[in-house]
């Protein structure tokens, strides 16, 4: 009984937050992010997922200068927890309440476009589309550091090769 109280009165506290603050009780477990140009040659198409502190970066390519296939370039990765634990505060300010929302012409005139996407512990993900590197005033701060991340990943994998 005298565990139960405490518990009891922890849940209490908890159920009458306001919804605002959903994100505690049900945390960002990954964070997805990427890039696409639909007319383009060569590798066109990046995707960032991070689950944790892991991640894993993947470029792919619509089609090679020379006609032949380009193979997926997939590069493992990890950032540290700070950069972790960062990323989910920027990434809970988004307050994304539809699965999908797209702003904006995303990839029109192939201007090419960017998403970002949160998946939280229930299982509930909900993706943010825009023009490339024109972030929503939700995303101005988690955009460019994932982009960023992208970029050096991007890079990285470049120099690897076809891996």
């Amino acid at each position: 009984m005298k565990r139960t109280l405490p518990t009891l009165a922890a849940c209490l506290v908890l159920a009458a937050l306001p919804t605002g603050i959903a994100a505690a009780r049900d945390p960002v477990v990954a964070l997805r992010s990427g890039s696409s140009f639909g007319h383009c040659v060569g590798y066109c198409d990046e995707e960032l997922e991070l689950v944790g502190t892991r991640g894993r970066y993947e470029r792919r390519a619509w089609r090679a200068p020379t006609g032949t296939t380009l193979a997926p370039q997939i590069l493992r990765t990890s950032v540290p927890q700070q950069t972790w634990l960062k990323l989910v505060r920027l990434a809970d300010n988004l307050q994304l309440t539809k699965p999908q929302v797209v702003i904006g012409c995303p990839d029109c005139d192939d201007g090419g476009s960017e998403w970002i996407e949160l998946v939280r512990q229930s299982g509930a993900k909900r993706r943010i589309v825009f023009e490339y590197h024109r972030y929503p005033a939700n995303a101005e701060a988690l955009g460019p550091q994932l982009a960023a991340l992208r970029e050096t990943l991007a890079k990285a994998s470049a120099a690897r090769g076809d891996r």
